[in-house]
This record gives C-alpha cells, structure tokens and sequence, in this order.
C-alpha cells in the first residue's frame, strides 16, 4: 500500500512539474530566444508565429503533463533504492523540458541549458566520492562540449553550413556533468542511433530534425541503468 501511495504521489508531482513545463512553453516568446540557443539571435523572427507562446494549443499542455508524470513513475520503478530519487527526478525534468522545447521551436535555450549542467555538477557534491565525481563530471562537461563542437566545426567546413546547433553542444556538456566523461562514448552513441531513426521514420534526410530529444532520452537512460 505504502508502494502504491508514493507511486502515486509522484506521478502526481510530475503533473505539476509537467504543468511547470507547458507554462515554460507558453513564455516561449518572452525568453527562448537567446543568443545562445541553435545560433538564433535574441529576438530573431525565424521562429515565431502563431504556433508558439501563448497560442499554442492547450493539448501541448497536457502531452507536458503526462509525459513528465510516465518519466517520473518510471525513474522510480527503475531506479530504484540506489538512486537519489529527489535528484534524479530533477535531472528528468530538465531533460523532458528540453526535449518539448527543442520539439516544438528548434532550439535549446541558454536558460535551461545552463541550471542543468550546474545541478549536475554540484550532484556530485553530496556523493560519498564527491571529489572524484565532481572531477569526473566537470571533465565530462568540457569533454562533452568540445567533441561535438568538433563535429560542429568539421561538418560546416566540409558541408558549408553548421549541422548542428550550440544548445546540442551545451546539452552534451550539461549531460557530461551529471553523467562523468565515462559515459560520454555511449551516450553519443545512443543519442546518434535516435537521430538516424528518426531520420529513418520521417523518410528525410534534408528536413532539419531536432537532436536534443535524442541526447536527452540517451542520457535518460544511461542515469537509470543499473
């Protein structure tokens, strides 16, 4: 009974907290269009209209709503006692946030990004090798930023246009933070097999895709594993 009840009362929390990630996308114009954010400049025009901010459809909410209740009932199943579920819960909120956001405009804004990877590096204060895995997570930041901005800069001298935006940048390096450099390998991995399924389920190769859902869902699941 006592399972059953913080079960609910999580999937209840993540309502809420899904509620939180609607009204973020209801600001959309307000704020998502930093400097930062897939190299769009703050104020730019590219990417509004009447499909975001407070004209966007109710249902989003709701697709927010469930969606972040699903992912916090599933952290806790499977994560089980060895996580720190008020930590955990958080790092999944951010990662669902992001992936509505990058969804619904293309892009990933400064403003998330940022307090991500910062939670993530002082996560590993409280731990009981906090030294060593802050260690970790903060080569994890800078070794997650530099090889996709590698990538980035490679694929526009060979292509002649930027492949990839500087939010999927900052979210690897955000993700570097929680997870350690020693995950980086197969979180690229992962998140570069979401992208080419993707490609493979829309049946285009041109269409621009958004890329932070597929880091986000990689870095999901590599938190909650064993």
């Amino acid at each position: 009974m006592a399972q059953w009840l913080l079960i609910a009362s999580v999937a209840l929390y993540g309502v809420i907290m899904g509620h939180l990630t609607g009204r973020i996308l209801q600001s959309m114009p307000a704020w998502a269009f930093s400097a930062g954010a897939r190299g769009v400049g703050y104020g730019s025009s590219a990417y509004r209209g009447p499909a975001l901010g407070r004209n966007r459809p109710r249902r989003d909410s709701y697709g927010c709503e469930s969606s972040c209740a699903l992912v916090f009932t599933a952290m806790l199943i499977i994560g089980g006692p060895g996580m720190n579920l008020p930590v955990g819960l958080l790092f999944g909120w951010f990662l669902l946030t992001l992936s509505w956001v990058d969804a619904l405009t293309l892009l990933l804004p400064d403003r998330l990004n940022g307090p991500l990877l910062a939670c993530g590096l002082a996560s590993h204060v409280t731990a009981w090798d906090g030294a060593d895995a802050f260690k970790n997570g903060l080569l994890g930041a800078i070794c997650g930023a530099m090889a996709l901005w590698g990538v980035q800069r490679l694929f526009r001298r060979v292509k002649g246009y930027e492949g990839l935006g500087s939010g999927d940048i900052k979210l690897l390096a955000a993700l570097g933070a929680w997870l350690g450099w020693q995950a980086l390998p197969g979180l690229c991995c992962y998140a570069a097999l979401s992208g080419l399924a993707v490609c493979a389920v829309s049946g285009s190769t041109q269409e621009k895709i958004p890329f932070g859902p597929c880091l986000a869902l990689a870095g999901w699941v590599i938190y909650i594993s064993p």
